[in-house]
């Protein structure tokens, strides 16, 4: 007869003795009061745990139960030997989730993607040398050196002097400027020194921005409704400098007593933008007899200029040379040659360094020899549309290697077509 010792019967809260296996049913738990998984990497821990750092504690693992990611890593990659699943980020990138840039970096274009910025420091750091400065382009996300004014890259920085410009004191570049001998007169809109504006922006009076002014060297404009207006220079980046613009309609700025023209040889240079056509350019007439013109210079069709010289002031007749272009109006020069001191009288314009025209004139269109009347924004085939930036009338002819050095300034100051030697 059995008692309640009989062997072989045990009560619900019986040990397991030491080396016994456990039930089916029996449950083994960790420190930390997690079930144990024999089939888990970290001894202990259930799948997507771990306690790589072996303090007892079950934390998340890179990758769950299910095998997803327990964090998102964008621009790095997981990693929990610390004991805690943390993103390291690749070279550039920061942030819990590697989803912003690193410092020194930057996305300036906004497509995700972190490169080296201006902000860098050390090895990574771009130097943009004397003449320039570090930017990020907001259209491809790269940065680059933007050059100063006067400056281009030579030796992958910004230390050379662009086109139009010379190394002066300390190595700064600075605007060549224009040959001043037989310079008669030189009309500059960006030198404000030499400009009367009236309260409402109008010009009133423009003066000769040579060296050795002379009053009587301005041209003016007395009735106010035909005085062109100052256009100061914008504040965007790369903006050309001030102009005097002219409307089209009735404006222009004029002297008397003007022999820049008059002589045997001459060369006007003018740097404008003609907006319409036609457009009166420039224009030297007889003070005495209105309507009789020696020197026109005008934009007469699409973006053709003309170039007329009479060595008698006349209504019509002369010759004209016009440079043929195919290129739409805008920002550019022109040049108007008149050389009769030669055994062959040569006529020449130049417009963009686009198809010029060169002609031999009879010795009848020879100097004309007498104070003349000067307009600047109109000739009889009318009144200029655009601006005009700087005039300069020499009262010879200028060499190639002269004329290129005159365009070359013109163009860097005014951002416009450069020359080739014509």
């Amino acid at each position: 007869m059995g008692g309640e010792g009989d062997a072989g019967s045990a009560t619900e809260d019986a040990a397991i003795p030491d080396g016994a296996a456990p039930t089916e049913d029996a449950a083994i738990v960790d420190d930390a009061g997690l079930p144990w998984d024999a089939t888990a990497p970290d001894a202990g821990c259930a799948a997507g745990l771990q306690d790589n750092d072996g303090d007892g504690e079950c934390l998340p693992d890179c990758l769950r139960a299910d095998g997803l990611p327990s964090i998102a890593c964008g621009n790095g990659s997981c990693d929990s030997s610390s004991g805690t699943a943390v993103c390291l980020c690749d070279d550039g990138y920061a942030g819990t989730q590697c989803d912003a840039c690193a410092a020194g970096y930057q996305d300036s274009d906004g497509d995700g993607v972190c490169e080296l910025g201006c902000g860098a420091t050390g090895a990574d750091a771009l130097d943009c040398g004397p003449g320039g400065a570090c930017a990020a382009d907001a259209s491809t996300g790269v940065r680059g050196c933007v050059c100063d004014e006067g400056y281009e890259l030579g030796t992958g920085t910004c230390d050379a002097c662009a086109r139009g410009y010379t190394a002066g004191a300390g190595g700064v570049c600075a605007l060549e400027l224009p040959h001043t001998t037989n310079l008669w007169l030189w009309l500059d809109a960006s030198n404000t020194d030499t400009l009367s504006l009236t309260a409402a922006g109008t010009v009133g009076a423009w003066g000769d921005a040579r060296p050795a002014y002379t009053a009587s060297r301005e041209v003016t404009q007395s009735i106010g409704s035909a005085r062109p207006t100052f256009v100061p220079r914008s504040s965007r980046v790369g903006a050309r400098p001030s102009s005097v613009r002219f409307d089209g309609g009735d404006q222009l700025v004029m002297a008397n007593g003007f022999w820049g023209v008059s002589t045997a040889d001459y060369e006007v240079i003018i740097a404008l933008n003609s907006t319409a056509t036609p457009s009166g350019v420039f224009s030297a007439s007889d003070p005495s007899a209105s309507g009789d013109y020696s020197v026109m210079i005008d934009q007469h069709q699409s973006s053709d200029y003309r170039y007329i010289h009479r060595q008698i002031p006349a209504a019509s007749g002369g010759n004209a040379v016009v440079a043929n272009r195919s290129e739409p109006r805008g920002p550019g020069w022109v040049v108007a040659s008149h050389s009769a001191s030669a055994t062959i009288d040569l006529m020449h314009i130049i417009a963009n360094d686009l198809p010029t025209d060169v002609i031999d004139v009879s010795s009848t269109e020879a100097e004309v020899g007498i104070a003349q009347r000067l307009q600047i924004g109109r000739t009889p085939l009318g009144f200029m549309n655009g601006d005009i930036y700087e005039v300069l009338v020499y009262v010879r002819s200028l060499t190639v290697a002269e004329r290129e050095e005159v365009i070359d300034y013109l163009a860097a100051k005014w951002r416009l077509p450069f020359s080739i030697a014509p």
